[in-house]
């Protein structure tokens, strides 16, 4: 008995020493707390998915390029992470098998581009040089520069600091972190909004509640690359309760596309845009924005925008088609479904003032006006099932699915947002564009069918990059194309 107390006893302590290593062993506790973004890349899923050893036709170039990643001390395994710190230092954090390779790698590969001398103190092998700093061990090696003039040597000693903090005071204690610790993609990013730019901040707050801050919004978005397919999801990360209750109050705005403004199967689309709202809740919303409450209560040559959107209750849709040859105008239509048509009164005294002012803007039958351009003419209105309209082609209003919907429609189901871009269809007019930097992105468009955007509420989202070759990574496909570029102009 004594012997079975015993036993047990002693697996209990290897279980939390071996839990204990397993802590301490876990390089994402090098990450300090006050990270504002942080990104992070499965570099071995990239290069398998990639197909580099397919793709790269010399043989010897692709043995030293294996060679070189395989002696230079880099776990290639692990992810590599990048991020930004509250004092705006850039690092990049890199997990080792070997730092004799990698300072053997270091002296080799970056000699050039790294001045000064390895140096060792503490456990550390460093290089001091400026405002940028490389520091590593047996386990791990950090590189960092500073954006705020911080020198080589203070970037050296918070990088050791890094290296030598305890989980509980990294950024593996943010709450986020459960999120991002399942996350099972090649790429993916973490960011706080508190990164916008300074000449950004003041006017992005103001959009804000007052309880809610920069800081207490984070977004997470991941990549995934598929046979046919490259798939982006993100989502909204409330940090606060103020937040968490500003996405709910815009969750609740949003409603399931009813399907009221599909497209026509037999006039296709370019680009599709449709959601469904609440207008009344949407502008209660745009009014904790000064800027925006200004905007949508004020009253332009008798139109008032409040009324219009406050009356949307449903479906709105935008719709894009290509222009025929020598035309200048995109056909476009806009439509929203209105729980009454008293905004047609707006449109009435809206069409007396602008007549006034010398605007072509004329009264064309009951419900319907046109404003008359150089360019071509544009149509708005509200038609008898109180939907209204504003479009530079009347064919994109015809009566509603009148010869059927595309196929793909029958993805919007349950969608409160769905837009899709047939990028097939641009690139034929594209091609056309005699821009050399448009046209070097040719080889990588080309492989498009279309993107596909949408989401069931307000805060998650998946957009879907659809290629033309659905037999093959889509990375791969990338990455082909990408090297015959770069083989073309090493020709030319």
């Amino acid at each position: 008995m004594k012997k079975s107390v015993f036993r047990t006893l002693c697996l209990v302590c290897v279980a939390v020493m071996m839990a204990a290593c397993s802590n301490q062993d876990d390089y994402r506790q090098c990450i300090p707390s006050d990270v504002k973004a942080l990104c992070a890349i499965d570099v071995a899923s990239i290069m398998e998915k990639g197909g580099l050893k397919d793709l790269v036709k010399d043989q010897s170039s692709m043995n030293n390029l294996s060679e070189l990643f395989s002696e230079s001390g880099i776990n290639l395994q692990e992810k590599v992470y990048m991020f930004m710190t509250g004092k705006e230092d850039l690092v990049c954090l890199i997990r080792l098998d070997s730092e004799r390779k990698f300072k053997k790698f270091l002296k080799n590969e970056f000699d050039a581009l790294i001045k000064g001398e390895i140096k060792s103190d503490d456990g550390f092998s460093y290089i001091d040089d400026g405002p940028v700093a490389v520091v590593f061990n047996d386990d791990v090696a950090i590189w960092s520069m500073s954006q705020s003039g911080a020198t080589g040597e203070a970037m050296c000693l918070r990088s050791m600091n890094w290296i030598k903090q305890k989980r509980e005071d990294s950024f593996m204690m943010n709450k986020d972190f459960d999120v991002i610790d399942k996350e099972q993609s090649d790429f993916f990013a973490w960011v706080s909004m508190d990164v916008i730019p300074a000449p950004f901040k003041l006017t992005t707050q103001m959009s804000l509640p007052r309880d809610v801050s920069l800081d207490d919004i984070h977004y997470l978005a991941s990549m995934r690359f598929e046979n046919g397919k490259g798939i982006i999801r993100s989502t909204v990360l409330p940090a606060t309760q103020a937040a968490a209750e500003m996405y709910d109050r815009q969750v609740a705005m949003m409603k399931p596309i009813q399907g009221t403004f599909l497209p026509d199967k037999d006039n296709p689309l370019f680009f599709w845009l449709g959601f469904s709202v609440d207008g009344r809740k949407f502008c209660k919303q745009l009014e904790e924005n000064p800027d925006a409450r200004q905007m949508v209560e004020g009253v332009t040559f008798g139109f008032n925008i409040k009324k219009l959107i406050s009356s949307i209750n449903g479906d709105v849709a935008l719709g894009v088609a290509l222009p025929d040859s020598g035309k200048q105008i995109y056909p476009v239509a806009i439509r929203a479904k209105l729980e009454n048509d008293s905004i047609l009164e707006d449109m009435e005294t809206m069409q007396q003032m602008m007549t006034m002012l010398g605007v072509d803007l004329k009264k064309v039958e009951n419900r319907k006006y046109c404003l008359k351009q150089e360019a071509g003419d544009f149509y708005f209105g509200v038609d008898r099932k109180n939907h209204f309209y504003y479009t530079s082609d009347e064919q994109l209003i015809q009566p509603d699915n009148e010869n059927g919907r595309p196929d793909w429609t029958s993805e919007i189901d349950k969608n409160c947002l769905y837009m899709r871009m047939d990028v097939a269809q641009g690139v034929e007019m594209l091609r056309q564009i005699p821009d050399p930097k448009l046209q070097s992105l040719m080889p990588v468009l080309r492989l498009m069918d279309t993107i596909v955007l949408k989401s069931e509420n307000n805060k998650d989202c998946t957009i879907v990059l659809n290629a033309i070759n659905t037999e093959e990574n889509f990375l791969k496909q990338i990455l082909r194309a990408c090297i015959t570029v770069y083989g073309d102009n090493q020709t030319n």
